[in-house]
């Protein structure tokens, strides 16, 4: 957040703030003073949506806030003046005060002059709407600057079809400002598009233009097309840690394609919809977060008091989510509406550590540290069956639910198959996998093709295969990974069609090609995460 309040907005935000604040996630705007005395408040991301605000308000105003930063920000209520409060200790953690108690800080009448009308969208719908109006206020910036740039110039773009495209662009525009701009004319997902200079081979290097390069100047002055555009479509997952930060990877080249930061506490939990690149995560201060993966930034927040999202479910084509947690209890979500719609409390006996639903048939199996596993009718909101997993805790879980075969990992180590009944009666346990030495942490099954993928606290990763329905045989463990590192598994995710794995552990995330898996074979080791991975997604080659 940038504020510049009142006739002297400089003893409000001192220079060390700013710098604080210019390097937070999401970009700084500052504005001048307007004539009349209103000042323009910009709040560029995290918590709060990206929005332009005017107030009146004078900067004496906010001493008045000292008095909210009692309790966990009781040292920095000492502070004498609103600059001081800015400028020496608040500036290290000013993000984070801003981003999560500045409104509830103000008093009635100021929030109230803060809150801006609300549209009437929520969910899905306000996330859509975010998403088009970052990229049309983002459009008109780059307009503006360019129609005013008397040195502009005229460019043509080509695709790889031959269409073209006309730019006027300023002859300082970078090749991300380009690309931002014909993202939105093309309809193409901005992380997407790369912009190759044309007919200059090797002037800015032979591959894609990265976003703070320019356009030479022989190619601006030379013939048509002036660069091309291309589509390409990496191959992406999304991490999240017990840092509360959230990663979305390249997993072909290993480049880490951004860092959204917002929860306040560890990542548990995260679901994801490829085909429109949104992610929701559970977290332990209590929020689900819908993000959009296109402009990484979040776009909606789903309060849960006293419900931090340990596991988490979508079906976005309903739109309807569940979430299980340590309250022992189960929540409906509905997306539309950014509202819990149901809760069934009190289902299990134990923390709710995983969940599968299937929307179309209003069903949801959960599993818990009780051992259990329980589904459910989500019409009725009824319980139809339990069984004993285990002794202990079911720690993971994965479910064809077109094949009614679903797999529960547990604390113990051991893998239980099931067929789960059309009816209300009772699953079938028709196999058990044993190898795992501890906590049995992910899995991943392709149940035509008979393989099961699953990671481990002990620190490997093991492929298995099923046998036919029809065969009396045995399942077997057929490979087994570890790596050099040794510590434990906590997360994981499989592309089968490419035979690639992600897998999270206490220390960084790993991807690893399973294709031919060799006892010897060592992942690719990617960092950037400060603490552990909790939760990772894989986007499957089918939604690319």
């Amino acid at each position: 957040l940038s504020l510049a309040l009142g006739p002297r907005p400089s003893a409000v935000l001192g220079p060390r703030a700013r710098r604080t604040l210019h390097a937070l996630p999401g970009g700084i705007a500052m504005e001048q003073q307007p004539p009349g005395g209103q000042a323009q408040v910009f709040v560029t991301g995290m918590a709060l949506d990206y929005e332009r605000m005017a107030v009146d308000a004078d900067y004496e105003r906010l001493t008045n806030l000292k008095a909210s930063f009692k309790g966990e920000y009781g040292d920095l209520a000492k502070k004498r003046s609103s600059s001081q409060i800015f400028d020496e200790e608040a500036a290290p953690v000013v993000g984070y005060i801003w981003s999560f108690h500045f409104l509830d800080c103000l008093p009635l009448p100021w929030r109230r002059r803060f809150e801006r009308p609300s549209s009437g969208s929520k969910g899905v719908a306000r996330a859509e709407e975010m998403r088009e109006r970052t990229v049309n206020e983002r459009c008109l910036q780059l307009e503006q600057r360019w129609g005013n740039d008397k040195d502009a110039v005229e460019i043509t773009v080509v695709n790889m079809v031959g269409d073209q495209r006309c730019l006027r662009i300023s002859r300082d525009a970078t090749a991300g400002e380009i690309k931002d701009r014909l993202a939105a004319l093309a309809g193409i997902p901005r992380p997407e598009l790369a912009l190759v200079c044309a007919g200059v081979a090797g002037a800015i290097g032979d591959g894609p233009l990265d976003d703070e390069d320019r356009l030479p100047s022989e190619a601006l002055d030379g013939p048509a097309p002036h660069a091309t555009m291309v589509r390409t479509r990496p191959r992406r997952a999304l991490s999240g840690s017990h840092d509360g930060s959230l990663g979305l990877w390249d997993i072909s080249t290993g480049e880490r394609l951004g860092m959204m930061r917002g929860h306040g506490d560890a990542i548990l939990s995260l679901e994801v919809d490829w085909s429109t690149r949104r992610a929701l995560t559970g977290s332990h201060d209590c929020r689900i977060k819908m993000w959009d993966l296109d402009h990484c930034i979040c776009v909606g927040t789903m309060m849960s008091p006293g419900h931090p999202a340990f596991c988490i479910a979508a079906d976005w084509s309903a739109r309807r989510a569940i979430s299980g947690s340590w309250d022992r209890s189960l929540q409906l979500w509905d997306l539309d509406l950014g509202l819990s719609v149901s809760k069934l409390d009190g289902v299990h006996g134990g923390n709710v550590l995983c969940i599968a639903m299937h929307w179309p048939a209003r069903r949801a199996l959960s599993g818990a540290q009780d051992g259990m596993l329980r589904m459910w009718d989500l019409e009725e909101l009824a319980l139809l069956w339990t069984v004993q997993s285990t002794v202990r805790g079911v720690s993971s879980l994965v479910v064809d639910w077109a094949l009614s075969l679903a797999l529960a990992g547990t604390t113990s180590g051991e893998i239980s198959v099931w067929k789960l009944p059309t009816t209300a009666e009772a699953p079938e346990r028709i196999a058990v996998l044993e190898g795992h030495e501890q906590v049995v942490s992910g899995l991943a099954l392709d149940a035509e093709g008979r393989q099961v993928v699953s990671a481990s606290w002990d620190g490997t990763l093991r492929r298995w295969e099923l046998p036919a329905p029809e065969s009396s045989g045995k399942a077997s463990c057929t490979a087994v990974l570890n790596h050099e590192w040794g510590d434990a598994q906590t997360c994981l995710a499989v592309d089968w069609s490419m035979h690639c794995a992600v897998s999270g552990s206490t220390k960084a995330l790993r991807i690893w090609a399973f294709e031919g898996w060799e006892e010897d074979t060592q992942p690719q080791m990617l960092g950037g995460h400060e603490d552990g991975i909790a939760c990772v997604a894989i986007e499957p080659q089918d939604a690319r």
